[in-house]
């Protein structure tokens, strides 16, 4: 398990990493650092990113792909993600977010969102 969230609708999501995949997510890692940690310069100051956009933020020194929640400008200071392949949402600063590279786009997901069927968030159950 890699990640649990509430939903919008009060349900309990879990995300799910298959752990015969582990080193393939620290591959993918490895690559998104190398992409993008080098390219600071790349950061469009006129950006605009919309809602479900495919891209790569680095949250707490590490870059990781996600997919935007919310549209979002350039005057805006954060934005809102869902990182794929763990689940957690965030608020990204937007200087440290960028356009996901094709090559990144093909690599299944390593996260999967599960639904506890009958478990809300109200209902007392604690993870």
């Amino acid at each position: 398990m890699s990640h649990v969230s509430d939903g919008e609708d009060g349900s309990i999501h879990v995300h799910l990493q298959p752990s015969d995949r582990l080193v393939q997510l620290e591959q993918l890692l490895d690559r998104l650092d190398d992409a993008y940690s080098v390219a600071d310069e790349s950061a469009d100051a006129m950006a605009t990113y919309r809602h479900g956009d495919a891209v790569a933020v680095c949250v707490a020194t590490i870059w990781k792909r996600a997919t935007v929640l919310c549209d979002s400008v350039s005057d805006d200071a954060t934005v809102r993600v869902q990182c794929v392949d763990y689940g957690a949402v965030h608020d990204v600063d937007f200087g440290k977010v960028r356009r996901l590279h094709a090559e990144l786009l093909t690599e299944p997901l390593f996260a999967f969102d599960c639904l506890l069927f009958g478990v809300n968030a109200d209902s007392g159950i604690h993870c």
